[in-house]
């Protein structure tokens, strides 16, 4: 009769377990969705990058300009590739998934060197990345939040 009780526990603590192990696999695969993005964006591969989006992804700019629709995002992106070098840095602070959606905030760092000038920009802030698992398999990206904080003077 006391089997039955420890029969159940470890029921229950094996079932944490493997959620436990499954959410963190998936958090690998957003987190590698996001880096692999990165990795495009940086190395101005536009198409990569954008494959990144869902048909359906919003970018809201800093200025508070609401881009809608990959085909959008894209013109964005070649206008960005075109005109400037950007060294990108990341630092993810919350990564969280809930059954199709997840999301990655943190606070970002870019240098952006102007092609025609060689003029520098630094500029640091916040971003936001939600995300969707698609009916692919794989994790696009649905909204895009990028703030700017000032630079210390």
């Amino acid at each position: 009769m006391h089997k039955k009780p420890y029969f159940i526990f470890g029921f229950f603590l094996c079932s944490f377990l493997v959620q436990a192990i499954a959410g963190s696999d998936v958090k690998v695969q957003v987190a590698q969705a996001r880096d692999r993005w990165l990795a495009a964006f940086k190395s101005k591969n536009v198409d990569q990058a954008i494959s990144y989006y869902a048909s359906d992804a919003a970018f809201l700019q800093p200025t508070g300009d609401r881009i809608e629709g990959i085909a959008a995002i894209g013109e964005l992106y070649k206008k960005v590739a075109s005109t400037f070098d950007s060294d990108l840095l990341v630092r993810s602070h919350n990564l969280e998934v809930s059954a199709d959606l997840a999301f990655d905030s943190g606070e970002y760092e870019e240098i952006l060197t102007d092609r025609a000038t060689g003029q520098k920009q630094h500029f640091r802030g916040q971003y936001l990345m939600v995300f969707r698992l698609s009916s692919d398999g794989h994790w696009k990206i649905i909204q895009h939040v990028w703030t700017v904080a000032p630079n210390p003077a």
